[in-house]
């Protein structure tokens, strides 16, 4: 009897120290969970907004050197995603290392890595010696100029739907590898180092390539090839079709971002320059990635990351179609128009070097004999 009541009494014991434990560990999940998120959250956000920032500021500089010294925008950016070539690889490598010796998933090394390369940036920064014109106008004035560029307008708009698909791609491509794909962090490493490579090609050729096709046709193929990406992406099995696939990002986004950026160019009147590649790079960057992240968790969430895939290649190619039409039935006609009335004004702002390739392409015959366009080079000249 007395062995009984001691059984039981040890039984309690344990058992309550066992409740007691669980709730202990409970409480620190629960605890942990409720600043986890929202640190990711102001994290993200401080992440996003520097980054932006940052490539803006840097694209205005890269520019302003292509006028005054010559050379290659697109080839300048291709120095970007050379690191992804490095880097995605090696952290993938590191993590799964890193994970498997303290058997749980830990990606801290990945943003120690990031911290450190970030901090390493800032003496070659403050070295930067770039004098870049400034806008005279106000806000508002700067506003109702871009208003009146209906081509612009549009333009802007395609570029937030180019946003929205690389947003999407970038935020789930390593939860379509690890999650659908079943692939390990040194896969999903692995696939982003092949879209840097393939980005880097694309980049090279990105001057050859914009002056052939000009900047709109330029963004119109990079959505057909999202489209047609993202459909294969909703039958794939094989993870390592991946490595094809993600060979043509480069033409997809970084292309489109280049042919933004010439479009500016192009089309900006004296010290706009900064202000009208801000307002596309916000529109690609700024809404269309937050679009594209915001509407992609929602399609995932309702339905399967696949059927995400689905619908933005649905509307990767129902954009590139309607613009296609409404460039060549109406804003190239408007474009036109407004470069030849411009094109003394232009060529004070960006020099002998103005990449207007999309212009050159567009330009009446009359237009091309009256020597404001070199057939050769695609380079403007003052007529």
């Amino acid at each position: 009897m007395y062995k009984d009541h001691e059984s039981r009494q040890s039984a309690q014991f344990f058992s309550n120290a066992t409740d007691r434990s669980v709730l202990q560990e409970s409480d620190l999940f629960n605890s942990e969970q409720s600043y986890t998120f929202p640190l990711l959250v102001m994290f993200r956000l401080l992440g996003f907004i520097s980054t932006d920032a940052m490539s803006t500021l840097i694209d205005v500089c890269g520019l302003t050197t292509v006028k005054n010294h010559g050379g290659d925008f697109a080839r300048q950016k291709l120095w970007g995603p050379a690191s992804m070539i490095v880097i995605p690889f090696i952290c993938g490598m590191l993590v799964d290392v890193v994970s498997g010796y303290l058997g749980y998933v830990d990606d801290s090394i990945a943003f120690i890595i990031g911290g450190v390369l970030t901090l390493a940036t800032i003496p070659l920064i403050l070295k930067l010696d770039m004098v870049t014109v400034k806008n005279t106008n106000s806000l508002m004035t700067t506003a109702k100029k871009v208003v009146g560029m209906i081509d612009l307008d549009v333009f802007i708009f395609v570029q937030i739907i180019v946003g929205m698909c690389y947003g999407f791609h970038a935020d789930f491509l390593p939860v379509f590898i690890h999650d659908d794909l079943i692939g390990s962090k040194t896969m999903i490493g692995f696939v982003l180092s092949i879209n840097g490579i393939g980005t880097m090609v694309i980049l090279f050729l990105g001057k050859i390539v914009i002056q052939k096709l000009g900047e709109a046709h330029t963004v119109i193929v990079g959505l057909l090839l999202y489209s047609l990406r993202f459909l294969v992406f909703y039958f794939i099995q094989n993870p390592w079709i991946l490595l094809a696939t993600e060979f043509f990002e480069g033409f997809c986004g970084y292309m489109s971002f280049v042919a933004g950026s010439y479009y500016c160019v192009s089309v900006s009147p004296p010290g706009m320059l900064a202000s009208l590649n801000g307002i596309v790079y916000a529109a690609v960057f700024g809404l269309g990635r937050g679009l594209g992240t915001t509407i992609g968790s929602s399609l995932m969430s309702n339905y399967s990351i696949r059927t995400a895939y689905l619908c933005f290649s649905t509307i990767a190619a129902g954009t590139a179609v309607i613009y296609f039409i409404f460039y060549h039935i109406f804003l190239k006609k408007i474009r036109m128009e407004r470069f030849v009335k411009t094109s003394r004004e232009a060529s004070e702002v960006l020099g002998v070097e103005n990449p207007a390739f999309a212009v050159k392409e567009d330009m009446e015959s009359g237009v091309r004999n009256n020597n404001i366009i070199k057939p050769e080079s695609g380079i403007t000249k003052e007529p």
